[in-house]
């Protein structure tokens, strides 16, 4: 997860520029990218608009070190983290759609540029945590077994 105020994005670009440099110079290519402007936050007070910052998920196929990350996006590797938590997070957060962030401005899925279909995505993923939260929890550990059984779900997730 790469996230920076505006202003200080390397060489003076806009959200979209950096979106289409990291695309250019990350080598390999990201499987898959996905950028937010968010524009709208709040800082802690609930009053102050926050700085306006993007965050931007990058997801390799294979790992990759933080340094080459950020030598390869021209920026400090402090900007960037690795998400230990499931991808899923990272990629719902973009728009808010984690319980940790549900008090936070909701942003759309058209808010988000990506190198894939970000709605589905997000449905996909919606979808899942719907199902699950549907059941009874008798039923909830079947229903999860189900969901690895059937490769919807991982043994992590």
């Amino acid at each position: 997860m790469f996230e920076q105020q505006v202003a200080y994005l390397p060489n003076h670009m806009t959200p979209n520029e950096f979106y289409d440099y990291a695309l250019a110079n990350l080598k390999p290519p990201p499987i898959r990218i996905a950028m937010i402007l968010h524009d709208k936050d709040l800082k802690d007070d609930g009053v102050t608009p926050a700085k306006d910052h993007i965050h931007e998920v990058i997801e390799f196929e294979n790992a990759r070190s933080l340094s080459q990350i950020a030598k390869e996006l021209g920026v400090d590797e402090q900007w960037l983290e690795i998400w230990r938590g499931k991808k899923e997070n990272a990629y719902s957060y973009l728009i808010h759609a984690t319980d940790t962030a549900r008090d936070k401005y909701q942003y759309s899925c058209e808010a988000v540029r990506a190198n894939f279909d970000y709605t589905a995505l997000i449905k996909e993923i919606s979808d899942k945590v719907a199902k699950v939260g549907r059941i009874t929890s008798k039923k909830k550990m079947d229903t999860i077994l189900d969901l690895i059984g059937n490769g919807d779900a991982t043994i992590k997730e």
